[in-house]
């Protein structure tokens, strides 16, 4: 547990002094936003892998398990023009709020409309192409 910890604590830390050479052009909040990110997404598995019960098949992790390639593709494309611009919104909590917000909503939607209903289709549309073809007797 204590070393968990010190993993989770060190790479929030790394994250605030290196983050910079990963950005061509940071915002003042996106260091501490990335570290935040980095502890919660540390401690949300040191609990799971602390739990006594299985998480295999709840269906809120198997939503979150959905959701996290729409949210790779999607959150630069939708947060950075809302991040970038000042006069969109006043402060920068609520740019901050307002860019979460509308990936959260898209990706949700995405993994819920298209990604989980789409799945289950092209998987039987390839097992069906890709099955051994009948040997004619």
């Amino acid at each position: 547990m204590f070393f968990a910890a010190l993993s989770i604590a060190l790479s929030s830390a790394t994250a605030l002094r290196v983050l910079p050479g990963f950005i061509v052009s940071p915002l003042p909040a996106d260091r501490y936003v990335v570290a935040g990110i980095i502890a919660i997404i540390g401690m949300v598995f040191l609990y799971l892998i602390l739990r006594e019960k299985s998480i295999a098949q709840s269906p809120t992790i198997r939503l979150l398990g959905a959701t996290t390639y729409p949210l790779y593709l999607l959150h630069g494309a939708l947060a950075y023009p809302i991040l970038e611009n000042s006069s969109l919104l006043g402060s920068t909590l609520a740019r901050v709020t307002a860019a979460a917000v509308l990936v959260a909503a898209v990706t949700y939607a995405f993994a819920t409309q298209i990604e989980l209903r789409f799945v289950p289709w092209l998987s039987r549309r390839a097992s069906v192409v890709l099955a051994p073809a009948k040997e004619v007797s």
